[in-house]
């Protein structure tokens, strides 16, 4: 079941365990965006989540990439 506030947010990218504390300053906008991104590029998408799970050395958190993103 969907619980906001869950340690398996960070698996996805996310800086804290509330997605809500990342989102605060930049609006809906990149959430719009990421799962625009997930929904059409389902396997890249995938792939991204993978790689973030297995590269600790150079992670780049796939949810918090796509918040910078979107801002820029």
């Amino acid at each position: 079941p969907f619980q906001r506030d869950n340690l398996k947010w960070k698996e996805l990218g996310f800086q804290k365990s509330d997605p809500i504390q990342d989102f605060k300053n930049c609006g809906l906008l990149p959430l719009h965006t990421m799962t625009y991104f997930c929904h059409n590029y389902t396997s890249q998408s995938h792939s991204m989540i993978s790689a973030q799970k297995e590269n600790k050395k150079s992670n780049y958190p796939f949810a918090i990439v796509c918040i910078n993103i979107t801002l820029l």
